[in-house]
C-alpha cells in the first residue's frame, strides 16, 4: 500500500530554509533518510515555496512539513507572506485543518530578540486551525557551534519515527555506523546533453563586446537550469497558484525589466567613509537611477520609458526601507580569473570543454517525477559561472554524500562518506563551515572527485544575490540611490583570510579611482526588493568570524534582512525617514561598476 503523500513547504530569504526543505523531501522519498532503497513503495513528495502553493488545497494534504526562516523584526520571508496572510484570515473555521498532520522547523539566530518568531507563529496558527502535530516545533539556531543542523538531525529522527520510517536521518540505519557501504544515490533531477553549436544568428548573445551581452548570457543560462529543475519537480497543477508574484517587474512598479531581463545603472560615486587603518572599510555608493527607467532592448516596451504616470511625471523608483539585491556575477577582471579557474576545474572533472554547448532536460528526480522539458542550448562555462558559487559559499552535507560516490581514491571516498554521515557532522563543520571552504577549494583537497556536471549543478551552492539597505530617500535624491557598504573581511580559526564575495567585489573595483567622470563601466546585477521594518538604534557590522552583531549607535537605524540560519545585513545603514511606505517594489537591473578610463 502506498504511503500518504508528503507536502514540504518552505519560506526562505537567502536559501537556507530551501536547502532544509529539499533535504526533508529527499529523505522522505528514501523512506526516512536512509542511504539505501527499501522495498516499500516510495512516498510521493512535493516540495515548493509557500507562496507558490495553492493555499486553498491545504486541507486536502494529509501530511505537511513547513520550513521557514525569520527576517527583519519577526517578519516572514518574502515567498511566505501571502501564504501567511491567508492563514491569518479570521473567517477560517477552527477545524479547517482537522484532517491535516503537520510539523514545523524554523531557522533563526538567537542573538536577535525576535528569534524564530515566524516559525513559532506558524506552528501556533496551524494548531489553532485544528491541525495535529507530528512532532514538536523544531528551532534551528545559527549560534550553535555546528549551526542549525545540531537541532535538525534529532528533529528529523523524531519525524521519521512518527511517520513509521525505520531509519535515522541522513546518517544511516539505526545502530549502523555512518560509513554505509551500500549507498545508493537518488536519480539526478536533471540531465546534461552535449549538442552541436547552434547556427550563427540563432543564439541571443553571440558577442561579448559589451557587458550587457555577457550578463544576459549568464542570467539566461542560470534561468535554463531553474526551468529544468522546475520541470523535474512536476508539481501537480492543483497545488500551484494560478498566478504567483515573484521578485520581478510584476510586483508593483510596472517597470519593463525584471529578474531575468536586467536593466543597467551607473555608479556615480564610490568613496570610503573610514580611515585607511580602520578595522573595517565602509564605502558610500551612489547609483544613478536614470538608466533604470529605460526599458531593456529585449523588453516589449516601445516608448523606452517603462514607468511614466498618466500625467507624464516619473514616480519614485524606490521608497525608504527598500533594499538592493546584488548578484555578484564574475565580470571584473580579478573575479573572472578566480571564477574561470574554478569553472575550468569543474568542467575538466566532468569531461567537458568550457566552450561546449549543452542542453538541460528534466530527468527522474528524487521525487520520482519525469518531464519532457529540454532547455535551450547554453555554453557549459556560462552555465556554471552564472548558476553556481564556486569561490565563496560552502557546500551542504548532501554535496559531500554525492561527491563520495564519484571519488576514485578509496581514502577520499571513505572520508567523504564520513562527512556525509550523522556521526561526521562535527568534523564536517570544522572542515567546511568554520573555514568557509569553497567548492573550488574542496576540489583541490579531493583531487580524485570527478563529479558529472548534472550532479554539480544540483548539489553545489547556487550564486545568490546579497541584500544591501538603501540609505537614502528619493525626495532629496531623486536621481540617485545611495548605499552604505561594509567590505566583509575576517580571519578563520586557522588564520585563513576570508572576504565577502559581493561587498569586496564592489570595494576592489573602485578603490583606486579619483575622478567619477572619466570612467568606463563593467557590471553587477541587482534588484530593489521588498522592504522590511527597520530597527532604531542598531547598526550591524561583521565580527571577526564574518557574522553580524548589533551595537547601539544613537540616531542610526539599519534595515535588517535575514533568512535561513542568519539574520542581519552584511552592510547597509541609513537615517530613519518618517512616513515610510509599506508598498513593495521589485526592480531588477545591472549595477555597473567604474573602471579607470583615459
Amino acid at each position: 500500500m502506498e504511503p500518504p503523500p508528503l507536502l514540504v513547504l518552505y519560506g526562505s530569504e537567502t536559501g537556507n530554509a530551501r536547502d532544509v526543505a529539499e533535504r526533508i523531501a529527499r529523505e522522505a522519498a528514501r523512506d526516512g533518510g536512509g542511504h539505501t532503497m527499501t522495498r516499500r513503495p516510495r512516498r510521493r513528495v512535493h516540495c515548493l515555496p509557500m507562496d507558490s502553493f495553492e493555499v486553498t488545497q491545504l486541507p486536502t494534504a494529509p501530511l505537511i512539513v513547513c520550513v521557514c526562516s525569520t527576517t527583519g523584526q519577526g517578519d516572514p520571508p518574502a515567498n511566505m507572506r501571502q501564504f501567511w496572510r491567508f492563514l491569518l484570515r479570521k473567517s477560517l473555521p477552527p477545524d479547517s485543518l482537522a484532517d491535516v498532520k503537520f510539523a514545523v522547523f524554523g531557522l533563526g539566530d538567537s542573538h536577535y530578540q525576535k528569534y524564530n518568531v515566524a516559525a513559532k507563529k506558524l506552528h501556533r496558527r496551524m494548531r489553532a486551525l485544528g491541525a495535529v502535530e507530528l512532532v514538536g516545533l523544531g528551532l534551528g539556531d545559527d549560534q550553535h557551534p555546528t549551526g542549525y543542523e545540531a537541532t535538525l538531525d534529532p528533529w528529523l529522527d523524531e519525524l521519521w519515527r512518527s511517520l513509521g520510517h525505520g531509519t535515522d536521518a541522513e546518517g544511516g540505519h539505526g545502530d549502523k555506523t555512518d560509513l554505509v557501504e551500500d549507498l545508493v544515490l537518488d536519480p539526478c533531477r536533471v540531465a546534461v546533453d552535449v549538442v552541436a553549436p547552434p547556427p550563427v544568428g540563432t543564439t541571443q548573445h553571440e558577442s561579448h563586446d559589451n557587458v550587457e551581452d555577457r550578463v544576459r548570457e549568464l542570467c539566461d543560462a542560470a534561468r535554463e537550469l531553474d526551468r529544468a529543475l522546475e520541470a523535474a519537480a512536476a508539481i501537480p497543477p492543483r497545488l500551484l497558484r494560478g498566478t504567483h508574484e515573484t521578485m520581478t517587474v510584476a510586483s508593483s512598479s510596472g517597470h519593463a525589466f525584471g529578474e531575468h531581463h536586467p536593466a543597467v545603472a551607473t555608479v556615480t560615486v564610490n568613496t570610503p567613509l573610514t580611515a585607511a587603518d580602520a578595522d573595517a572599510e565602509v564605502r558610500h555608493l551612489e547609483v544613478a537611477t536614470a538608466d533604470l527607467r529605460r526599458a531593456p532592448a529585449n523588453s516589449e516596451s516601445t516608448t523606452g520609458i517603462s514607468d511614466v504616470d498618466a500625467d507624464g511625471s516619473l514616480p519614485p523608483l524606490y521608497t525608504p526601507g527598500d533594499c538592493l539585491a546584488v548578484l555578484p556575477l564574475p565580470l571584473a577582471e580579478c573575479d573572472v580569473t578566480r571564477a574561470r579557474d574554478a569553472t575550468g576545474t569543474v568542467l575538466e572533472r566532468a569531461g567537458l570543454a568550457p566552450d561546449a554547448w549543452v542542453t538541460l532536460r528534466a530527468a527522474g528526480g528524487h521525487l520520482g517525477s519525469r518531464s519532457e522539458f529540454i532547455s535551450k542550448p547554453v555554453r557549459a562555462a556560462s552555465l556554471v559561472e552564472g548558476a553556481l558559487d564556486l569561490t565563496s559559499a560552502s557546500a551542504r552535507r548532501y554535496f559531500f554524500e554525492v561527491a563520495s560516490t564519484f571519488a576514485s581514491h578509496p581514502q577520499e571516498s571513505e572520508r567523504l562518506r564520513h562527512f556525509a554521515g550523522k556521526d561526521g557532522r562535527d568534523e564536517l563543520w570544522y572542515y567546511n563551515e568554520r573555514e568557509r571552504r569553497s567548492v573550488g577549494e574542496f576540489l583541490s583537497d579531493f583531487p580524485s572527485v570527478s563529479m558529472p556536471l548534472e550532479w554539480m549543478l544540483t548539489t553545489a551552492p547556487r550564486l545568490r544575490h546579497r541584500l544591501f539597505s538603501i540609505s537614502s530617500s528619493p525626495l532629496p535624491h531623486p536621481h540617485a540611490l545611495h548605499l552604505t557598504v561594509t567590505a566583509a573581511r575576517w580571519k578563520t580559526h586557522y588564520g585563513r583570510i576570508r572576504e565577502g564575495l559581493c561587498s569586496n567585489a564592489l570595494r576592489r573595483c573602485v578603490s583606486t579611482f579619483i575622478s567619477i567622470r572619466a570612467i568606463r563601466l563593467t557590471a553587477r546585477v541587482f534588484c530593489v526588493q521588498r522592504r522590511s521594518r527597520r530597527r532604531d538604534g542598531v547598526l550591524a557590522r561583521p565580527d571577526r568570524d564574518g557574522s553580524t552583531e548589533g551595537y547601539h549607535a544613537p540616531g542610526v537605524s539599519v534595515h535588517r534582512v535575514g533568512g535561513g540560519a542568519a539574520q542581519g545585513v552584511r552592510a547597509g545603514t541609513g537615517p530613519q525617514v518618517a512616513g515610510m511606505s509599506n508598498q513593495d517594489c521589485a526592480h531588477v537591473g545591472i549595477l555597473r561598476m567604474p573602471e579607470k578610463s583615459g
